[in-house]
């Protein structure tokens, strides 16, 4: 009764299909409006509070001239203010616009999440649809439709969008997805526009809505990139070589001045365009040699690819780490695999534009994500780094059932003479599809539960990466916060392991063994984060924690010392204060 129904009423069923996907992501991810904050959403929602109801003048300046995370904890002590290299203006202020609505309430913010990602489905569904129909040489109209809704349905339930979509710090992937989206779609309509008021005014949105892609994320930049393979690969057209690149570089001149604009904004308030990277858990780690990077590559992608075909065990972190001397397993291996499959997929999609689109999708929107200099150690690969990815996945499965079904049908023609349906898909087809969809959508509601707290989260970190330096930071920050001082001691220990050069392990475990009574470990390791800081203000504090030790130890002249010392290094910090305060106390005590 439905198959008739809908062989009847192609466009309503088209219609439908345009629900479907959004409809399967707010089912997926609904689970999470129970969650609380995790990891950076304190930072980003909690403490950033004070910084967020200031709507002044000044703060808004300061929010188009410093970088994310000096803006977000501007308010901050000393020891927790942190600065970065991201510039994301735009990213600022819809956070703030969010936290005037949602405050610190955790499930106002897992709604706006949820619904980014819905939103940004449905234009993954349009711009899809556009752009197979924009070809449709390829394909008919009717298949186009089915294409583009299997595609949107991985894009949309994939359990490796679980981490941009549960986790509230992540959210900026699915909004800046919707702008990004968007930019694409009026492009397209720019081009197949006759009038030429109309073709400017759709030029001239698509390249703003670029410039606040950039000004979202720096992988913002994507939008440039896919346009450019859009160009060179799909709209081709019948025009010459010749006049076909004079077109697209004519109309790419806008995006290229955007871009040039973006770079000067970038140095003139970060001071660099691509400044060096610096992480408090591995300073030996801020400059890593071009060599190194691309040894690394290959085992990345590779475990990209992996993560996206068998989505099983995932974790917030994982166990890669940088190729310093390249071996069979982490290099030789990897890039084998890697090259067998860029020679197969090079071979499928020469004739295929679907499979052509698929892989622009899948391998060009990686890229950005591929600069790992701009990386710390154990940041090197996040699942929320595929949420773009994974919509050129969803798009290669579609044509990769199409084609099966293709040489299904053509071998049932010359056996019998049955009469083909409208359904797209041979019915075994269809239910291997249809399991394959459930179990992916099972798979990240189960794989949501990872964010439902900073305990689960840290413990899901750790169990994919047992000797993640981070997970058993945070886990002894969790301990020690239930007063379980020696449950504590033992995640440093095992975080000074992988990190032995940490400041913040180091100082922490110094005043924990302090606590203990053990003073000999204790200065020891915060004289050796006065060694190897690379900060005025972090000697401050590593300063004024040994002198809380001497305090402890009932060494009032070394601690006195201690706390001049903060003094002398950070004199306008936070602790300068009650460092002074502490001298006064400790000398009138004489």
């Amino acid at each position: 009764m439905l198959a008739k129904w809908l062989s009847h009423n192609e466009t309503n069923y088209q219609k439908l299909f345009y629900l479907i996907a959004p409809l399967l992501a707010f089912c997926c991810f609904v689970n999470t409006l129970e969650y609380g904050f995790v990891y950076d959403d304190f930072y980003h929602v909690v403490k950033a509070g004070s910084v967020f109801d200031d709507w002044s003048i000044a703060n808004l300046k300061r929010l188009l001239t410093t970088d994310f995370w000096s803006f977000l904890t501007q308010n901050l002590s000393d020891e927790e203010q942190k600065k970065s290299v991201y510039y994301r203006p735009f990213l600022l202020l819809c956070l703030m616009a969010n936290y005037a609505y949602a405050g610190a309430t955790a499930w106002k913010w897992h709604i706006t999440a949820i619904l980014l990602h819905v939103v940004a489905t449905s234009f993954a569904y349009q711009l899809l649809l556009t752009t197979l129909l924009r070809i449709k040489s390829a394909v008919s109209e009717k298949q186009a439709h089915w294409l583009t809704l299997i595609a949107t349905i991985v894009f949309a339930v994939h359990p490796l969008q679980s981490e941009s979509v549960a986790w509230i710090s992540a959210y900026a992937n699915a909004l800046m997805a919707i702008i990004i989206f968007s930019s694409l779609l009026a492009y397209l309509k720019a081009r197949s526009q006759i009038n030429n008021n109309q073709r400017i005014f759709l030029l001239l949105l698509s390249v703003l809505l670029y410039s606040l892609a950039l000004l979202t994320k720096e992988t913002g930049m994507l939008t440039a990139l896919l346009l450019f393979c859009y160009e060179l690969i799909l709209l081709k057209e019948e025009l010459s070589w010749r006049k076909h690149l004079t077109r697209a570089f004519i109309l790419g001149l806008p995006f290229l001045f955007v871009t040039l604009l973006y770079f000067f904004l970038r140095f003139k308030f970060l001071g660099a365009i691509n400044s060096e990277v610096f992480s408090i858990d591995f300073p030996e780690f801020s400059n890593i040699t071009q060599e190194t990077q691309l040894f690394t590559l290959p085992i990345i992608i590779f475990s990209y690819l992996k993560n996206i075909i068998f989505p099983v065990s995932l974790s917030p972190f994982y166990p890669v780490a940088h190729v310093f001397q390249p071996n069979l397993e982490n290099f030789y291996l990897p890039l084998l695999l890697l090259l067998v499959i860029a020679i197969f997929l090079i071979i499928v999609i020469w004739r295929n534009l679907i499979a052509r689109l698929g892989f622009i999708w899948l391998f060009v929107a990686l890229l950005p994500t591929l600069n790992i200099s701009a990386f710390t150690p154990e940041d090197l690969m996040h699942d929320r780094y595929l949420y773009f990815s994974l919509l050129g996945a969803g798009l290669l499965l579609a044509e990769g059932f199409r084609t099966l079904n293709s040489y299904l049908i053509t071998k049932e023609n010359k056996e019998s003479n049955i009469k083909i349906s409208f359904w797209p898909l041979r019915p075994s087809l269809t239910v291997v599809l249809a399991v394959l969809l459930i179990v992916m959508m099972a798979s990240a509601i189960k794989q949501n539960h990872i964010w439902e707290s900073e305990w689960s989260f840290w413990l899901a970190a750790q169990e994919g990466f047992p000797n993640s330096c981070i997970a058993n930071k945070e886990l002894a920050r969790l301990s020690f916060a239930e007063n379980l001082e020696d449950q504590a001691i033992n995640y440093y220990e095992q975080a000074k392991n992988t990190c032995p050069y940490s400041i913040n392990v180091l100082q922490k475990l110094g005043l924990l063994y302090a606590r203990r009574g053990d003073f000999k470990q204790a200065e020891a390791g915060l004289q050796k984060v006065i060694q190897i800081s690379p900060h005025p203000n972090i000697t401050s504090n590593a300063y004024y924690s040994l002198a809380i030790v001497y305090r402890l130890k009932k060494d009032k002249e070394q601690a006195i010392k201690s706390y001049q010392k903060a003094i002398e290094f950070n004199p306008t910090g936070s602790n300068a204060k009650k460092a002074q305060r502490n001298i006064e106390e400790l000398m009138s005590n004489n």
